[in-house]
């Protein structure tokens, strides 16, 4: 997997120290539930899409303001200072943006509800602009260091429950 992605390790150990830094504790949290890797192309997009089927199962690829984003559920979960990662991201590029390829967040779990997450962290600089999502609204923390967005379901379930929606003929 490292050969695919990089240094998931280093990329997930910087991530527990930035919530160490910023006073987030791990208690606050039920889990890591993924990690997201960036392309540049849509062309790379696809080349990923294939290659992580060598360690992973696709159980999702739903357009997001106009662009797939897949999910795969890891065949071999990662294991890194404590927390358990058992999905992947792919999105797509989205069309005016660039990322650079590589990992580029992840999104974590947490306990209890979201609001009250954000109210007791009050102090931290969270971006909303996910706050408004129908399924599984977050809010983001970006740092120099790290990049985590907050939610309070996990990846697999919200992919699940879009998924029996769009079976019923709604799109959300």
């Amino acid at each position: 997997m490292k050969e695919l992605i990089g240094d998931y390790e280093a990329f997930i150990q910087n991530i527990s120290d930035g919530l160490e830094r910023s006073g987030i504790m791990r208690s606050e949290l039920t889990m890591m539930d993924h990690i997201c890797y960036r392309v540049e192309t849509i062309e790379r997009y696809r080349e990923m899409l294939s290659a992580l089927e060598q360690y992973a199962t696709m159980i999702g690829e739903n357009v997001v303001n106009g662009r797939p984003i897949a999910t795969f559920e890891l065949d071999s979960y990662i294991h890194v200072d404590d927390w358990v990662v058992p999905y992947i991201e792919l999105p797509a590029p989205k069309d005016g943006s660039f990322y650079k390829e590589g990992l580029e967040h992840a999104e974590l779990v947490v306990a209890g509800s979201l609001g009250r997450f954000l109210e007791y962290h009050s102090d931290l600089a969270f971006g909303g602009g996910g706050m408004n999502k129908l399924i599984n609204p977050e809010a983001s923390l970006k740092t120099d260091g790290f990049s985590v967005k907050f939610h309070e379901q996990q990846l697999g379930a919200v992919v699940r429950i879009e998924k029996a929606l769009a079976a019923k003929g709604m799109n959300v």
